[in-house]
């Protein structure tokens, strides 16, 4: 279209009416573009919201506690005898 002749608004004009704002580089902000602005925040945002839900769902479960047979079969593994008192002998 600029070797017929046509300036570089109207290039863009042309090519704004056929595809959208979308083809600009920094398209005006519209309910049209409302997910080319604020899409990546609101991922962000949701990603974070889910991580830290995970990281605290993680964290009540009390799953990273040793059951007591665990801790016997850790304490013969580092050949540790067993102790009343809870320390080592």
């Amino acid at each position: 279209m600029m070797r017929s002749g046509k300036s570089k608004a109207e290039v863009v004009d042309f090519l704004v009416a056929r595809y959208g704002d979308f083809v600009l580089y920094a398209p005006p902000i519209k309910p049209s573009t409302y997910v080319l602005w604020f899409g990546p925040l609101a991922l962000g945002l949701l990603g974070a919201i889910v991580l830290l839900r995970v990281l605290k769902a993680k964290g009540r479960d009390g799953s990273d506690e040793l059951s007591p047979e665990e801790r016997e079969r850790l304490a013969g593994v580092l050949g540790e005898s067993k102790d009343p008192q809870g320390g080592r002998s």
